[in-house]
């Protein structure tokens, strides 16, 4: 991996940490937290799984688009939106899974 490659990788990956915190103070999930410990933890975890969006994201919008300053907008989008339809889709899950039980 060339340096500047590296150097594009970090960008790009604090980029998408910071749009998924940002996301993450928007909305109301995070106030449900009582303690500060649960709120740090809850924007941390958010914050590297926007990292994760951001870069499959990229390299997914790079392989069609072939143009990186385009590609890291859709990529800073996607991680900002992204916080939120993971939380959707797990308490989506966790919903199914508790229904699923009390039907058996």
């Amino acid at each position: 991996m060339k340096l500047d490659d590296l150097i594009f990788t970090s960008i790009l990956a604090i980029i998408s940490f910071i749009a998924g915190i940002i996301g993450l103070i928007n909305r109301a999930e995070h106030k449900t937290k009582e303690r500060l410990k649960d709120k740090l933890l809850f924007i941390g975890f958010g914050g590297v799984s926007s990292v994760l969006i951001g870069l499959i994201t990229y390299e997914i919008s790079f392989y069609f688009l072939q143009n990186q300053r385009l590609c890291l907008a859709i990529s800073a989008f996607c991680a900002w939106m992204g916080t939120r339809l993971l939380l959707e889709a797990q308490t989506r899950a966790l919903d199914f899974i508790k229904n699923y039980k009390k039907e058996n």
